[in-house]
C-alpha cells in the first residue's frame, strides 16, 4: 500500500484549496420566446383606458385652461409667443414659440399634464415653418416631451433637468429629422432618423413608459409604428410631466453658453430676442394618454429587457407595447 508524505498531501491541500470556487451566475433576462408566451395571456377584454381624462382632441379652446404652461408653474422666463386651442388652426392646439431648446439643462416652450406611474403618451404632431413650408433655420423642431417635476425646494441655478423626447423638424444641416433624445442630469444622447421631406406633414408620436422601461415611436401615415429609441431610466420618479413643446433653437440651445462664459442658468433666466431665429410653428391634432392593459410579469420582462435588443428586438418590443396598450 502506499503510502502519502506528509509533503505531498501538503501539496494537494494547497491545491484543493486555490481552486476557485464558481461564483452564481447573474440571472439571464426572460428569452424571446417566453416574452411571446407571456404575450400570448394578456387579455384585452373589457379593457379600461385610466388615463383617457388627460387626453385633448383640441376642438374646444376652454380645455387650454387644463394644460400646464411650464414657464409659469416653475417661475421661469416665458417662452411662448402664441398658444391657442382650436382657434389659430380649426380643432387643434397651436403653438408658436420664443428661442429655446431642451437640451442639457436648457429650456424650451412646454405645455404639459402631470401623470402617474405607466402610459402611453401619443399626439399627432405638425410642424411648419413661419414662412416656408418646413423651418429653414437649423434646429427648429417639435413634439413630445415627458420631464422630471423641477426641484423647487433647489436654487434655480442648481436645477438639472432629466427628460425623454421625440420630435420632428430640421436638424443642424437644416435636413427633415425625427429626433429622440434623453436626458439624465443635464447628461445627453439622441438618435436621429432622416426623412426625405421638404413639405409640412402630419406625424404620430409616442413616448411608452412601462415601470423603468421607456420607448419612444412614430408612425407615419399609412404606415405602422416603428420604435426609434429605447432607454433604462430607474432615476425617474412615478410622477412625471407628460406633453407638448416646440423647440426654436438659435443655431443650437446653448448659442450664447457656447459662444460666451455664460452658465445654463444665466442662459435659462432670459430669452434671446427673435433675431437669432425662431422658425417653427407646431400644430397638435390630438394628445391621448392610455393606460396599459395589467400584467405584472410582462411589465417586468419589458422592464428588464428594454436596453438589450439582443434579448428583445424592437419587432418584439412593438408587438408587446401595441398589445399592454390594446393599440
Amino acid at each position: 500500500m502506499n503510502r502519502i508524505t506528509i509533503p505531498v498531501l501538503a501539496a494537494i491541500t494547497a491545491v484543493l484549496l486555490c481552486v476557485a470556487v464558481p461564483t452564481p451566475r447573474a440571472q439571464t433576462p426572460p428569452a424571446a420566446d417566453e416574452i411571446r408566451a407571456l404575450l400570448s395571456k394578456v387579455v384585452t377584454t373589457g379593457y379600461a383606458n385610466l388615463l383617457a381624462s388627460l387626453g385633448d382632441e383640441f376642438d374646444n379652446p376652454a380645455t387650454l385652461s387644463g394644460w400646464s404652461i411650464f414657464s409659469k408653474a416653475e417661475n421661469w422666463p416665458n417662452r411662448i409667443e402664441k398658444l391657442d386651442i382650436n382657434a389659430t388652426s380649426k380643432g387643434s392646439m397651436y403653438l408658436l414659440p420664443l428661442c429655446g431648446g431642451w437640451w442639457k439643462g436648457f429650456h424650451g416652450a412646454y405645455v404639459y399634464k402631470t401623470v402617474e406611474g405607466d402610459f402611453m403618451l401619443q399626439g399627432r404632431i405638425m410642424i411648419k415653418g413661419k414662412v416656408g413650408e418646413i423651418p429653414a433655420i437649423k434646429w427648429n423642431r417639435g413634439g413630445l416631451v415627458v420631464r422630471r417635476p423641477g426641484d423647487m425646494s433647489a436654487k434655480p441655478e442648481e436645477r438639472t433637468e432629466s427628460i425623454v423626447h421625440i420630435m420632428h423638424g430640421v436638424d443642424n444641416n437644416v435636413k427633415y429629422v425625427l429626433y429622440s433624445g434623453n436626458v439624465k442630469d443635464n447628461v445627453y444622447d439622441w438618435t436621429n432618423f432622416n426623412i426625405q421631406n421638404d413639405k409640412a406633414i402630419w406625424i404620430d408620436l409616442a413616448i411608452v413608459r412601462l415601470g423603468s422601461a421607456f420607448a419612444t415611436m412614430y408612425k407615419l401615415d399609412g404606415s405602422d409604428w416603428v420604435i426609434l429609441k429605447r432607454m433604462s431610466r430607474p432615476d425617474l420618479p412615478s410622477k412625471l410631466q407628460a406633453g407638448i413643446t416646440g423647440c426654436a433653437e438659435p443655431f443650437n440651445a446653448s448659442y450664447v453658453w457656447l459662444n460666451s462664459s455664460t452658465s445654463i442658468y444665466d442662459y435659462n433666466k432670459e430669452v434671446l430676442p427673435t433675431k437669432y431665429g425662431p422658425d417653427v410653428q407646431v400644430f397638435v391634432d390630438y394628445i391621448r394618454f392610455k393606460s396599459p392593459v395589467p400584467n405584472e410579469a410582462l411589465r417586468k420582462a419589458l422592464m428588464e429587457n428594454i436596453a438589450s435588443t439582443g434579448e428583445l428586438s424592437n419587432d418584439l418590443l412593438l408587438e408587446a407595447i401595441k398589445k399592454s396598450f390594446n393599440l
